[in-house]
């Protein structure tokens, strides 16, 4: 039911950011049913205190942020704990959206004990969309250095995980 896949970036897509050189790839993320669908994304490091910015590129074939699909953090993906410690339906993010490029910024500052937690984007309906230049950086952080184990590239999807709760 659920299905992540990684794909060339296609600029039918998504207008490129013009201060970054186009990503060579995008995921296209597909759930019919979200019953059956995991929390898709990282685990990260974060520093309590910390203020963090995660964007990225989205584009929906079927749904949209927030009525189909959320933005969470929870415990790191594969301990076998589920706590939500922020979601994008209730607070805790300042959301900002360009809809000329697709792209979305979900800033937090982060209160919890510093630690390894899961960011990800977990389905509530039936959902299917398309992301690129996807990246997690400190806000003061200049040069918005990408703190994802893993960015979107061209012939892997190694570090993004799918994570069934409970």
């Amino acid at each position: 039911d659920f299905k992540a896949v990684l794909m060339k970036y296609d600029e039918s897509l998504f207008v490129p950011e013009k201060e970054e050189p186009v990503k060579p790839s995008m995921i296209h993320f597909s759930c019919p049913d979200a019953s059956k669908s995991p929390v898709f994304g990282q685990n990260v490091n974060l520093e309590q205190g910390e203020s963090y910015c995660f964007t990225f590129q989205q584009k929906f074939v079927v749904g949209d942020m927030d009525a189909t699909i959320y933005l969470q953090v929870k415990d790191a993906f594969g301990s076998g704990s589920y706590k939500t410690y922020l979601a994008s339906h209730t607070d805790g993010f300042t959301v900002e959206t360009d809809t000329e490029s697709g792209t979305a910024s979900y800033r937090f500052t982060w209160k919890e004990k510093s630690g390894r937690y899961g960011l990800g984007f977990s389905p509530i309906a039936a959902t299917e969309l398309y992301l690129a230049n996807v990246k997690l950086y400190k806000t003061g952080d200049d040069t918005q250095t990408n703190l994802l184990p893993s960015a979107v590239r061209e012939d892997t999807l190694i570090g993004w995980r799918g994570d069934w709760s409970e």
